[in-house]
């Protein structure tokens, strides 16, 4: 019996690491999406450029960066395309790279779980191949979440700059757009032509940020708003494994441990009679 509830234990474990490589994978590939460029190419390059422009505010910057306070103020008390459609664009991009990892993490979780008896058992005839209903919106609301905080990293960092109080007041959107696209950029692998247009394109958020807030400042605000977007994800993904997981403890049966440890103790017993 002991030997058998090792077995059991062993198996288990075995599902359950699994389980947890399956995701853990889908994490990985999910931050690499927001470290290789990936993130700035397609529609948030787009309203990126649309918010900033290509003409004068470039020359501007390009010929003499000294004075990007001033044309970056001028900027936004100006009428530029709204900053909220980079963000929508951000939420929307990454919440289909959050949505399509979680999804072949379920698929490859699901398939190693099915190449494995104890495993088929465990599912039956349930397919957990996909995401959970209700995923997307949990996706959609975290990365929200993290808009709003990464928004308040810049109201925190401004707080003690009174002589910039009117950045943040006019510009607050559009330095959290800035801030986001900094975060897609700061360690992104872009190639090419990439470099010229989306790279370019987030140097602007940079240095429009490091006229407000100081170089050392951005990287800090950059790392900080990075790691936080990072947890968040891994949060959601985590969440996703459990409906693998707590099957195998599902109510009503006795978890593989504790039949190990009725098993030594009646072992035990038995030796003692």
């Amino acid at each position: 019996m002991a030997l058998a509830a090792a077995a059991e234990q062993r198996a288990a474990e075995s599902l359950a690491a699994d389980v947890r490589d399956a995701y853990q994978d889908a994490v990985d590939r999910i931050l690499a999406a927001t470290q290789n460029g990936a993130l700035l190419r397609g529609e948030v390059l787009a309203r990126w450029q649309d918010f900033v422009g290509t003409g004068e505010f470039f020359r501007a910057m390009e010929q003499n960066i000294g004075r990007l306070r001033d044309r970056a103020g001028a900027f936004f008390r100006g009428e530029p395309a709204p900053a909220v459609r980079v963000e929508t664009a951000i939420e929307t991009g990454l919440q289909a790279v959050i949505l399509d990892e979680a999804a072949n993490a379920a698929e490859d979780a699901d398939r190693r779980w099915r190449s494995d008896p104890a495993g088929r058992q465990l599912l039956g005839g349930d397919d957990l191949s996909g995401t959970t209903d209700g995923f997307a919106a949990q996706a959609a609301a975290e990365i929200r979440a993290w808009q709003v905080a990464l928004m308040e990293l810049i109201r925190t960092e401004g707080q003690d700059k009174r002589s910039r109080a009117r950045w943040l007041s006019f510009g607050i959107n559009g330095l959290g757009a800035a801030l986001m696209i900094v975060v897609f950029s700061m360690t992104a692998g872009l190639t090419g032509l990439e470099v010229g247009v989306a790279g370019g394109t987030a140097v602007v958020g940079q240095r429009l940020l490091e006229a407000v807030f100081g170089e050392d400042a951005v990287r800090r605000l950059a790392k900080t708003a990075r790691e936080d977007l990072h947890a968040r994800c891994q949060d959601l993904l985590h969440a996703e494994q459990e409906r693998f997981l707590s099957r195998l403890a599902s109510p009503g049966t006795v978890p593989p441990a504790e039949l190990s440890r009725h098993a030594a103790g009646l072992h035990r017993l038995a030796a003692s009679a």
